[in-house]
């Protein structure tokens, strides 16, 4: 018979442990089943899932990467969504936004304010610069991002040239795109500072319209700055700017 865990939360960094620790007193207190799929356990927790020996019903996924297809916690929060447990963030959702540029795309589209921002492909790097236009534009210093990739890997808070650019993409060598963005001062809300989860603004309901955003399209600009198929993010030649939406 399958053991059945009510709660999972699955991460390889040591930062979450307070939380882990917190969360499973309160799912003791509640008569909750809780297990945490740290980098010791993942593998061997996957592994047995697939094997149906244990069942998730809810997965808070902390973790997966969706710039690597094979990472365990990605594949961990897929296979539990498979099998109908309920996973934080949906992974097929997370899929969107995890491409910044291709994200970006869409907030724009659906008149979200970001940033001014270049964005620029792998490809066109070669001849690619940032030239004082584009510091009139986007200010200086700027951001430098890779679209895909997390944990501040390749992110240059305070880039000046296009030195800068190139470095990002040394940093993130899987990324297939660059953002160069406006540098923005946060904004504190009482003695916090104000931020959001992106995926959080993609969700859709299980049943009836779509709220927020609809990460199930086809293409979202008309001038070809940016297509999409099947989720797939393709930055085209060359590099598009948001001035002219905003």
């Amino acid at each position: 018979m399958a053991v059945s865990y009510d709660i999972v939360l699955s991460s390889p960094f040591p930062n979450y442990d307070f939380f882990a620790h917190r969360m499973r007193e309160l799912c003791g207190q509640l008569n909750l089943t809780f297990f945490a799929a740290d980098k010791v356990w993942v593998n061997d927790f996957l592994q047995k899932l697939q094997q149906r020996e244990i069942v998730v019903r809810v997965l808070l996924d902390l973790s997966a990467n969706q710039t690597t297809p094979d990472d365990p916690y990605l594949l961990l929060a897929k296979e539990v969504k498979r099998q109908r447990g309920y996973v934080i963030d949906d992974p097929d959702i997370t899929s969107v936004v995890a491409h910044k540029a291709l994200f970006h795309q869409i907030m724009m589209e659906n008149r979200i304010l970001v940033p001014e921002t270049v964005i620029v492909s792998r490809e066109e790097l070669h001849s690619f610069r940032v030239t004082n236009e584009i510091k009139a534009q986007v200010g200086v210093p700027f951001v430098v991002k890779p679209a895909w990739g997390d944990s501040s890997m390749g992110v240059i808070v305070d880039g000046n040239s296009y030195y800068d650019v190139l470095k990002s993409a040394e940093q993130a060598p899987n990324s297939d795109a660059f953002l160069i963005q406006r540098q923005l001062k946060p904004k504190r809300l009482g003695s916090h500072v104000g931020w959001f989860r992106m995926s959080a603004a993609a969700q859709t309901e299980t049943v009836g319209k779509p709220r927020g955003l609809v990460p199930h399209v086809s293409r979202y600009r008309t001038d070809n700055t940016l297509l999409v198929g099947s989720l797939q993010p393709r930055v085209p030649s060359g590099y598009t700017s948001t001035a002219s939406i905003l």
